[in-house]
Formats: C-alpha cells, sequence, structure tokens
C-alpha cells in the first residue's frame, strides 16, 4: 500500500487560508491550554455564500444522478457522495443520540414543554432542520422520528458482538484480562460457531426498515478492539481447544505449508490475516444485512483507534470489500488530518464518515471530566470548531457525512447510564433543551454551506490543478552522527553554518504515480513551502536563496535515527531542480515560498517516487524552519502542485512551449528563448557549470566539454523562468 495522499485545491486557498482565528483547547484537564487554529469559510477568497436548494432527504437539488429508490454511495467527478433515493447528491450533517433523555430532570423537562415524547420527535425534527442538519446518528430514537410526516434521514446501530461478549463472559465466568471495551485479550470471538446465531438475530429486526426511503443504513457494533497483534492474541492467549486458537493456527499453518505457530508469525503474517479475521466479521454482517434488507447500505463498525485499525491499511481494505462507507469515531486529534484521511480512502476504495467527534465548553458549569472529546473555554469556541472541522471534511474526497456527539449533554445526576457519559458537555442542547446558542449559531452557519462550498471545491479545481503531499519528511544534521529522530516533527529545519554540527537539510519524499495520467500535458510543477521561524545570524544578508535539490539513491524513514540518515545522505547522488529567495526577517514568517520544479518532470515520468533535498545556497548563521506534513497548521505544510498546460495563461504557455536544447555535431544547442536571456548549465550534482547571457539572436551554440557529465540541466531565463530541459 502506498503512503500517498492527493488532494485537489487551489494554491490561493491554501495560501489564504492560513487563519488570524485561534481557539484555545486542551485533550484532557490536566493539560495545559494551547492555541489550535481553526479556518473559516471566510479564509477561502472566492467563496460567496449562495443558498442551496434542498428536498425533502436534505439532498443538494442542483446536481442529480440516477435514482434507485434507496441512499447509495459512488464517486462523481472523483469525489465521494451519497446519492439519495431520488438521485440527488447528499451529504450527511447528523447530530448522534437525538433520543429524549432518560434522567428525571431531562423527562421533567419533555412533559413540561411537550407533554408526550411523541410531542418531542415533533420538536426534533423541526429542530434538527431548522438548523441544517439532515440527518440523526446511532442510538437515536427511529421509533419516534421516522414517524413523522417528513422524518430526518436516521441510521440503525445493531450490536451482535457485544451481546455475544456479554453472554460469553457471564458463561466462563468474567474475564479477567479485557480491554477498555471489555472483549477478553481485545480479541472479538468471531470464530465462536455460536456467535453466527446472534448475527442472524440482530439482523432479522432490520426487515422492518427495508422498504424505507428515508433509513441511510447500518452500524454493526461500536468501536471493536481491532488491535495490530490480533494474530499474536489468538495463539498466545487462547487455550489450544478455543475455537479463534484454532481457527488461527489454522490459518497460519496452511499459510506456512507446515505446522506453525506463535513463534513463526511475521509481520507479513499480521497483516495478512486481517482480512481472515476481520473479513469474517465484516462478510458475515454484510450477509445478515443483505438477508433481511438487500436495500440499504452497511455503515461498518465505527472505527476509533488511531495507532491501530485507523493507520492499519490491512483493515481498511478488507472491510471495504464489504461496507458501503466505512464509519470512523474521530478522538485524540484537534482536527482531521488530510493524509490520513486520502489513506483511508485509498485503502478501503470506499467513501467513510465520521460518527462521533465533538468538544467540551467551560462555560456551562458541567464537570466534563468523562468523554474524549476535547475542552475549550466557550460555547463559542465549539462552534468555531464545528466550522474548521467540517472545512477539513469537505476538502477530503471521500468524507461524505458526519454526526456531531451528541444531541443531549449528560445530566450528572444521572448515574444509570455508561460511566463517560455523565458529566459532560457533549450536546448542542442543556439537559432543559434549550440551546447552546452560541455553539448553534456556527452549526448552522456551517451547514448551510457546505454544498456551496462544496461547489466552490469543485470549481477550484478546474483552475488550480493537483497537490501532491509528501509521503514522507525529514531533517538530517549534517555533522552530527546522533540517534535523535527528527521525522516526526512540526517543523523541518535548514541551516548551513559549513562544518558544524548546526548545518542541516531538509528532506521530503513524494509519490506522483496519482497524477500519472496529466504528466504528458504538465506545464509548471510547484513545492511549496510553509516558513514558520526565521532566526537571523549576525551580518547575513537580508536575503538567502533556498535551493531544492532532486536526491537519487537516498530512501529515508521518519522514524530512521538522524546516524542512518547521515549515512545515506553522504552517498547520495542529486542534481539542481529550482530555487526561491527568502527575506531573513520576522515578517518573512507564516508566508508560502515556491520553488519551481517543473526541471524534474522528465524525472518523475520515469520514476514517481521522488526525493527532494532543501539547502541554502551560502554559508550563514541563518537557521528557516518550514512547517512538516505534521505541523498543527494545515494550510502552511508541504505540498507540490502539478499544473496542466491547458491550465496556464496562454503567455506562459507561448513561453514554456518555446525554449528547447538538443545535441548536435558534439555542440549543445539551445533555441527559443527571449532576447537577453539568461542560460544557465548545471550538472546532475547540482553545480553550475557554464552561465551565458544571449544577444539579439534567440539561439546559442556551445561546445560540449567531457567534464560536463551525460546529463545537463539548461535552465533558461528572461523576465522570469521561461523553460527547464533536460
Amino acid at each position: 500500500m502506498r503512503e500517498l495522499l492527493v488532494l485537489l485545491g487551489l494554491y490561493s486557498l491554501i495560501q489564504g487560508s492560513f487563519s488570524q482565528i485561534f481557539v484555545e483547547s486542551r485533550e484532557k484537564q490536566q493539560d495545559a491550554w494551547k492555541s489550535y487554529p481553526v479556518e473559516q469559510f471566510s479564509d477561502s477568497p472566492g467563496f460567496k455564500y449562495i443558498p442551496a436548494t434542498i428536498n425533502k432527504y436534505g439532498s443538494n437539488t442542483a446536481h442529480r444522478l440516477t435514482g434507485t429508490g434507496f441512499f447509495r454511495a459512488e464517486k462523481v467527478d472523483g469525489r465521494w457522495y451519497i446519492i439519495d433515493p431520488e438521485g440527488y447528491t447528499y451529504i450527511h450533517k447528523g447530530v448522534a443520540c437525538v433520543a429524549p433523555g432518560t434522567s428525571i430532570k431531562q423527562k421533567a423537562a419533555v412533559t413540561a414543554k411537550w407533554g408526550t415524547n411523541e410531542g418531542w420527535s415533533v420538536h426534533a425534527t423541526n429542530w434538527l432542520k431548522s438548523n441544517g442538519f439532515n440527518g440523526s446518528g446511532a442510538w437515536s430514537n427511529v421509533t419516534l422520528l421516522r414517524t413523522k410526516p417528513e422524518p430526518v434521514v436516521y441510521s440503525v446501530i445493531i450490536n451482535p458482538m457485544s451481546t455475544y461478549r456479554n453472554m460469553h463472559r457471564g458463561l466462563v465466568g468474567g474475564y479477567t484480562n479485557a480491554g477498555w471495551q471489555g472483549y477478553e485479550h481485545n480479541i472479538i470471538r468471531v470464530f465462536d460457531p455460536a456467535f453466527e446465531t446472534y448475527m442472524d438475530n440482530a439482523c432479522k429486526p432490520l426487515a422492518q426498515y427495508k422498504n424505507d426511503k428515508h433509513l441511510l443504513g447500518y452500524f454493526v457494533d461500536n468501536e471493536l478492539p481491532w488491535v495490530n497483534d490480533a494474530l499474536d492474541r489468538h495463539l498466545k492467549f487462547l487455550a489450544t481447544d478455543d475455537h479463534g486458537y484454532i481457527a488461527a493456527k489454522n490459518w497460519l499453518s496452511a499459510r506456512k505449508g507446515r505446522d506453525a505457530g506463535l513463534s513463526d508469525v511475521t509481520q507479513d503474517d499480521r497483516n495478512a490475516f486481517w482480512d481472515f479475521y476481520a473479513g469474517k466479521f465484516f462478510s458475515m454482517a454484510k450477509q445478515y444485512i443483505t438477508k433481511y434488507d438487500p436495500n440499504h447500505m452497511f455503515l461498518g463498525s465505527r472505527f476509533n483507534q488511531r495507532h491501530e485499525e485507523l493507520a492499519n491499511p490491512y483493515i481498511f481494505e478488507t472491510a471495504g470489500k464489504y461496507c458501503d462507507i466505512i464509519s470512523i469515531n474521530h478522538y485524540r486529534e484537534w482536527e482531521p488530518i488530510a493524509s490520513r484521511m486520502s489513506n483511508w480512502e485509498a485503502w478501503a476504495n470506499k467513501p467513510f464518515m465520521i460518527t462521533e467527534f465533538y468538544t467540551k465548553g467551560e462555560d456551562t458549569g458541567l464537570p466534563n471530566v468523562t468523554g474524549a472529546g476535547w475542552l475549550v473555554k466557550t460555547q463559542h469556541d465549539r462552534g468555531l470548531f464545528y466550522q474548521n472541522f467540517i472545512i477539513k471534511l469537505l476538502k477530503s474526497k471521500g468524507c461524505v457525512g458526519w454526526d456531531w456527539f451528541r444531541y443531549q449533554d449528560n445530566d450528572p445526576e444521572d448515574l444509570t447510564t455508561d460511566p463517560s457519559n455523565r458529566d459532560a458537555n457533549k450536546g448542542l442542547i442543556d439537559s432543559n433543551y434549550d440551546d447552546h446558542a452560541r455553539a448553534m449559531a456556527l452549526c448552522k452557519y456551517t451547514n448551510d454551506r457546505v454544498y456551496g462550498y462544496l461547489d466552490f471545491l469543485k470549481n477550484v479545481e478546474k483552475d488550480s490543478g493537483m497537490l501532491v503531499m509528501p509521503a514522507k519528511d525529514s531533517f538530517v544534521r549534517l555533522m552530527d552522527s546522533d540517534n535523535s529522530v527528527y521525522g516526526t516533527d512540526q517543523l523541518l529545519r535548514v541551516k548551513n553554518s559549513k562544518g558544524t554540527t548546526y548545518e542541516r537539510s531538509a528532506l521530503l519524499q513524494f509519490d506522483f504515480s496519482p497524477v500519472s495520467e496529466i504528466l504528458d500535458h504538465v506545464g509548471k510543477i510547484e513545492l511549496n513551502m510553509g516558513l514558520v521561524g526565521v532566526y537571523p545570524g549576525a551580518n547575513d544578508p537580508s536575503t538567502v536563496n533556498m535551493y531544492a535539490y532532486h536526491v537519487t539513491n537516498m530512501p529515508f524513514g521518519e522514524t530512521d535515527p538522524n546516524a542512518v540518515l547521515l549515512s545515506a545522505y553522504r552517498q547520495r547522488n542529486e542534481m539542481f531542480a529550482g530555487s526561491v529567495a527568502i527575506p531573513v526577517n520576522a515578517n518573512a514568517k507564516n508566508q508560502i515560498f515556491t520553488v519551481d520544479i517543473t526541471s524534474l518532470l522528465s524525472v518523475i515520468a520515469e520514476n514517481p517516487q521522488l526525493i527532494i533535498r532543501l539547502q541554502m545556497d551560502i554559508d550563514t548563521e541563518t537557521q528557516f524552519e518550514f512547517a512538516s506534513r505534521e505541523h498543527v497548521n494545515t494550510s502552511l505544510r508541504p505540498s507540490v502542485r502539478v499544473k496542466s498546460v491547458s491550465q496556464q495563461t496562454d503567455v506562459e504557455v507561448q513561453k514554456q512551449s518555446d525554449a528547447r536544447a538538443f545535441v548536435r555535431d558534439s555542440s549543445l544547442i539551445i533555441l527559443g528563448f527571449q532576447p537577453e536571456a539568461h542560460i544557465k548549465l548545471y550538472n546532475l550534482r547540482g553545480e553550475l557549470l557554464y552561465a551565458v547571457t544571449s544577444n539579439s539572436d534567440n539561439h546559442i551554440s556551445l561546445p560540449l566539454r567531457a567534464d560536463w557529465g551525460n546529463v545537463l540541466i539548461v535552465n533558461v531565463v528572461g523576465e522570469k523562468t521561461i523553460k527547464t530541459l533536460i
């Protein structure tokens, strides 16, 4: 599986999206408050709000495909959408747990305001729609909601595996080695023959929904323990007569072609096991859902562990075979990360939904001790968080919807609920059913702009080309062989104090495979770097040129120690690719600097895996810090924009098409440049071999020299770079 991530978007949009709005947040109450940038729609130049026309499902009636009578997922012009029963494009904007509260206080409030739960359901349906939501998520009271004359779209969750877990736990007298989800050894017992009956029984009631056009689909269980060493656990912790042990051992022995056990397990075996283990669960769920309801989608099992299943391509690949949409509960990160979202879609070849996410405001008086959502200071901050989060989702081509968790705040007096749902400001309304008005205002503002913003992004794509994000990045200290690891830092440091331990060079690796189909008509390739720190040295020049080199024969990993990187660096071969002048002053911070690397087009065409090194052109004490691909401000992360000839102006196209070079009679002939242009020749190591300014003729002939090598880079520069040729 490639690690690549490709996003479509406009560079000016990315450049302009650096927001001056920040929200103070912390993941846990014992953590210090930190500032996080939040993107707003106003940060997108050219975006204007035009209200969308929606139908009864909350779909965008401006775009229609063929309707099948039920919801489905489909990729349209490179982006995934849900298609409603009538064929219109639909993005699910939902809230989970839309149900009347069960505490004494909440029940009394329902009686006082609406008399009955039926009265509440009329209010809740109108409340969702009036605030721009078009759906309810898991654990909502669908019995009440779906009976309304024009109900919101809803989903249903069933829990066969957790039900079977509870039975099995009682059968064996309790678990002594259960993980936080309550599963013994963090194993789901999908190989137990009795489990299939539980799956069948859980799916039987779904027959009542099979003709309901407002049903989106089904979740099967929630946050199962998909741990990375699942194969090892089956062989290490289960008894030899356990169905799970037998299934895992027989699978491994068949794979090895001999009797095999725990000591024989390799990483390749662990990776392959997912199709057998998780595949058993997902295929069984799909089988029984279809048995009782062939019309509606399977929405997955709500993945949630960022270092386990959310970073595991193999379980996504398996789930994608059976799920129509992959569901993900999003915690532990301030916002969805573009690279991870691209991975999820690519690994599964299916779209995804974020089925839980939220923040808790500290201005409600609630303790906010329980729950995984991050803490913010005010309800307005919660609204800003929502807008930023949704904008990031919309920029992903794989996201087809989301459910905020949850509809109503926890009531601390209700001790009958799950301990994680007892005392927190998770809801968009309080226990008296009153809105958190400042949060809700921005939720509605955001929801109303979803379809218009998607159309805006689509139009932006037509004018922009492709953005390729780095698959890896790091920096190397060039005089220091320590074992520090820099690939996971938020910064890429560059300094050129030659001969000292402070000399640093940044490395970026890109995969251009997804843009291979446009390489034959590329007009420009630009490397974009966000500068986040400038540290001038004494007596240094006011401007320093940053050089980009294409590095060959130097593979690197983000977790490689500096000593490993340094050793590989010393053996590298490289060629000059381009440069950019950067001011050595604080005003340069938070700007994006662009290096034209069009010269690498033929290199990319031969091998889409490209490594670029950044280095200053002179010995200097100045240090630059660029945002890495892990940087918290996504708008400053490095990227390469690949733009086709048809996407440039006529003047640019003319300039790009004129300059050319070829060899004839032991001479290098260069033609088609402007008079008084500057011609520079470089070898593969980026060393300048020859420089000349042309006369009034638009050609020049240079005798080839043996010490130039076999390949030259010819840079023709007039008012701007016209053409770079190999």
